[in-house]
């Protein structure tokens, strides 16, 4: 795996913002966002105080002083799970960066556990929720603890909950895109190419273009594995990649998942990419320079030749996971050729 691909990739900055917790559901739910979201002032735990004077109470100026027996404030309840859930709570705490820090912490990985049930129903009880807490800067965190820790039954309704919130939605966005990511890394593979197949009937072009959704799809790129989901993404290089790789290979974003591609796609496929490059666009007219020339002193598309490179060379060197024959060792001593 080319690890400095991933590199480039993570640096990229995404241009996502967070919702705020009265906006999380958009006009036509404020008033559910009023009821359940909100932290108000006769709460069990948001008593009218900031998040910050809830969990970390802090001197505000007034003068020090030793209490005796008499004055002494009485010590304070430990905050426990099941308090969370049981004074209904637990979409306040997801909803606050101290709060959803206590769920993922005292979040029960057993399954069989009462207040795991309990709290994976809570959260994935309704389509608005569950997205509404996948695009929250903090509710994503205990929407991936619920993805890590999921049974297989479990794995199934947190895709049906993303299936209804719109994959392609979720992986443009800026917080939901690391709930998809960690779902293609833990999820069941039976599960996982059920996402894969669901993500194929989008605009796949508009997803590999996008600066925030081109990290799930390089998580699907690098999923090791055989038969329908490797048939998903390679069906995704020849019907999205394919025929567009020099105009994808000068985007910013899109730029990415071609180099991705040159590093997973079989054999078949890697064949098809380089033929386009090599001879599959007419001379520019105007300075008569081919596709090669053209990426070669692109910002972006000398990193996609960097990759051709790269592939070509671990080839001859012996590098490649797979057994080459004499006649594919002299089709990468071609394309070497043509790259220098």
């Amino acid at each position: 795996m080319n690890d400095s691909w991933f590199r480039r990739s993570n640096g990229t900055s995404s241009g996502s913002s967070s919702i705020g917790t009265q906006e999380l559901f958009g006009n036509g739910e404020q008033q559910l966002a009023n009821n359940n979201l909100i932290p108000d002032s006769g709460s069990f735990f948001f008593n009218g105080t900031s998040s910050e004077d809830t969990f970390f109470p802090s001197d505000r100026g007034q003068k020090a002083f030793v209490a005796s027996s008499e004055f002494a404030e009485p010590a304070r309840t430990e905050i426990t799970l099941q308090n969370v859930v049981g004074k209904e709570q637990l979409i306040n705490f997801a909803m606050d960066r101290h709060g959803v820090k206590f769920l993922e912490i005292h979040y029960p990985t057993d399954a069989n556990n009462d207040l795991h049930r309990a709290v994976f129903e809570k959260l994935t009880e309704s389509m608005i929720l569950f997205g509404g807490l996948c695009k929250n800067s903090n509710g994503n965190f205990i929407i991936q603890k619920l993805v890590e820790f999921a049974t297989l039954d479990e794995q199934k309704v947190l895709l049906q909950r993303m299936v209804e919130c719109g994959l392609a939605d979720m992986c443009k966005d800026k917080f939901a895109c690391r709930v998809v990511q960690i779902a293609v890394q833990k999820f069941d593979r039976s599960v996982v190419t059920d996402l894969i197949k669901a993500l194929h009937s989008s605009d796949l072009v508009d997803i590999c273009t996008d600066q925030t959704s081109i990290h799930a799809m390089q998580r699907i790129y690098a999923i090791k594995s055989s038969g329908i989901m490797e048939m998903y993404r390679d069906m995704i290089i020849d019907k999205c990649l394919l025929r567009n790789l020099l105009s994808m290979s000068q985007d910013k974003y899109a730029s990415h998942v071609i180099e991705g591609a040159f590093i997973f796609a079989p054999p078949s496929l890697l064949t098809e990419m380089m033929t386009e490059i090599f001879d599959g666009y007419v001379k520019d007219h105007g300075t008569n320079r081919d596709a090669l020339d053209i990426l070669l002193f692109h910002q972006y598309g000398n990193y996609v030749v960097q990759q051709m490179i790269t592939i070509c060379t671990s080839a001859l060197m012996g590098k490649e996971e797979r057994r080459l024959s004499p006649s594919d060792l002299g089709m990468y001593v071609a394309w070497y050729e043509q790259l220098l």
